[in-house]
């Protein structure tokens, strides 16, 4: 849990204004891993960080 802290403390400090704040917002206040719905697991944040990774390397993803 330490680690998606630090995760959103990113976010927050570096891309407010982007597409990778909108991406990752919703998982990094979710992850609860092992606690079922509606909360995210290892999986579902693997994949948003994933997504937020191609729009960094799209370009689409920095603050504007």
């Amino acid at each position: 849990m330490q680690i998606v802290s630090q995760i959103e403390a990113v976010i927050i400090d570096y891309f407010l204004d982007s597409d990778v704040y909108e991406i990752l917002s919703e998982p990094v206040s979710l992850y609860r891993p092992g606690e079922g719905l509606p909360y995210m697991d290892e999986e579902e944040m693997a994949e948003s960080l994933e997504e937020a990774r191609r729009a960094l390397v799209d370009g689409t993803g920095g603050s504007e």
